[in-house]
């Protein structure tokens, strides 16, 4: 996990994210209205913006899934944020799925664009090991030690090695 930096937002919600609101909170709000916030815009900025990888478990999306729009505090309790630029990120599926409506500021997790991940977990080989109750609420809850990332970290790890034993022999 990086920390990320919000880039701007994209035109689509400067010019719309108060009429979804509106429409989001009326008697009349439809399913689609709800789902304003998959906006092929928005989801493109998000893209570069994490660099196709998820937010949370730096996953590269993309080659096999699409990725994710989520609610970094969640749309059900905080209605008012399902369009606001600075509640929105990329995550792959199963950090979302794992996230749910998980409340990270309640379940004091890793704020992506707020905290620094490195002041909270560091990397022992491919395991996520944590500094402290904040690592390990994210590390837990996330499941930041699944089999899938560690064996993509191991990997990862073999291609540096190669060019390290290149570059020094």
């Amino acid at each position: 996990m990086i920390k990320l930096f919000k880039l701007d937002k994209p035109n689509i919600l400067v010019v719309k994210e108060d009429e979804w609101l509106e429409k989001l909170m009326s008697p009349e709000c439809t399913k689609n209205d709800k789902l304003k916030y998959r906006h092929k815009d928005i989801k493109k900025t998000l893209i570069e913006e994490t660099s196709s990888k998820c937010a949370y478990c730096e996953d590269k999306m993309l080659s096999v899934a699409y990725g994710d729009i989520e609610h970094i505090l969640p749309k059900a309790k905080y209605k008012n944020l399902t369009f606001a630029w600075e509640n929105l990120t990329l995550s792959c599926s199963v950090c979302n799925n794992n996230k749910l409506e998980l409340d990270i500021s309640e379940r004091n997790m890793i704020h992506p664009y707020e905290d620094t991940p490195e002041d909270h977990i560091y990397f022992m080989g491919t395991l996520a090991v944590s500094k402290g109750a904040k690592g390990t609420n994210t590390i837990s809850l996330l499941e930041l030690n699944r089999a899938e990332l560690m064996q993509a970290r191991s990997e990862r790890l073999e291609k540096i090695a190669k060019v390290a034993e290149q570059i020094f022999n």
